[in-house]
């Protein structure tokens, strides 16, 4: 098998005012001055899910110079917004200025196009469904594996605790419990009884449900709460090999749950920017630079 790494797509958006001339934005918190004189001003505002705010503080160094390199006397700067994926997804709804989100679930950029933010079909605007890359739902648990944890049935044994993110607000969580649904789903030939019993069992080993996947993260490594955290893989490849090594293992269960991450375009927001006569910029790099050298994020692999 051999793995691939498509390209990240993101969007700059070229203003042309300042941001005290700018009547939609008298803040001017997300789009600074532009230097007629000195070339165009980027600025960009990304509103992300919460465990890819390591991913990004690697990639945009690397897209900032990528873009200059083919505008040569173009600055650019790119602000992130982290948090649970459908929170973050809420907050561009109720007024948050992203111009372009990155989350980890469909639904979330779904509910932006219902409101009208974000181009209807939004899936066709970008290659692979607008999703560049994926990750999967793993454990982590402790060295050694003190409670002997290798699948989804192994959460629902007495003793057991697991950290994970609340599934009503974030993409992580819900993830955790859709791996676990279908995990029991194939154990029982189909049993839907059987099958909730199976995850009922788990959600009442779980005592923490976190605001996000890096709150879980931090309740499982930092608070030393629980014996096994459900997260992304490229959130728990971070934490047992950059954050905190030689204390945490990688479980892979035997059945799990492909998660993409998609992104899009707020046009709501770039709309209004390009109204001052600027235009908008669709931009890509290879992950292999970040994801497949950092292992910050699995990568498909085709047969």
């Amino acid at each position: 098998m051999k793995t691939y790494a498509p390209a990240l797509y993101t969007a700059a958006l070229l203003t042309a005012c300042s941001p005290s001339a700018n009547p939609d934005n008298p803040s001017g918190q997300n789009i600074p001055a532009n230097t007629e004189s000195g070339g165009k001003t980027i600025a960009l505002l990304n509103a992300s899910y919460d465990v890819a705010r390591d991913f990004y503080k690697e990639y945009n160094p690397l897209f900032i110079k990528e873009y200059q390199s083919k505008h040569p006397g173009t600055s650019v700067s790119i602000q992130q917004s982290h948090g649970g994926s459908s929170k973050q997804a809420l907050s561009v709804a109720n007024g948050l200025q992203a111009d372009v989100v990155t989350m980890n679930q469909s639904s979330d950029i779904d509910l932006l196009e219902k409101k009208g933010l974000v181009q209807k079909g939004w899936k066709q605007a970008l290659p692979d469904h607008a999703a560049p890359y994926t990750s999967t739902m793993v454990f982590l648990v402790r060295k050694s594996n003190p409670k002997q944890i290798h699948d989804w049935n192994d959460l629902a044994k007495n003793g057991v605790k697991i950290v994970i993110a609340n599934p009503k607000t974030t993409g992580n969580g819900r993830y955790a419990f859709l791996g676990a649904y279908g995990y029991g789903l194939k154990a029982t030939n189909g049993n839907e009884q059987e099958t909730q019993k199976l995850v009922a069992a788990i959600l009442k080993n779980t005592p923490v449900f976190e605001n996000g996947g890096r709150a879980a993260t931090t309740t499982f490594t930092q608070r030393n709460i629980g014996d096994v955290l459900i997260t992304f893989e490229n959130e728990a490849n971070y934490v047992s090999k950059k954050l905190t090594k030689e204390q945490f293992e990688i479980v892979y269960p035997s059945y799990t749950i492909s998660a993409e991450s998609p992104v899009a375009v707020v046009n709501s927001v770039v709309g209004k920017k390009r109204h001052t006569g600027s235009r908008p910029i669709l931009s890509r790099i290879p992950l292999e630079r970040t994801g497949a050298r950092t292992r910050r994020i699995a990568l498909p692999a085709p047969a």
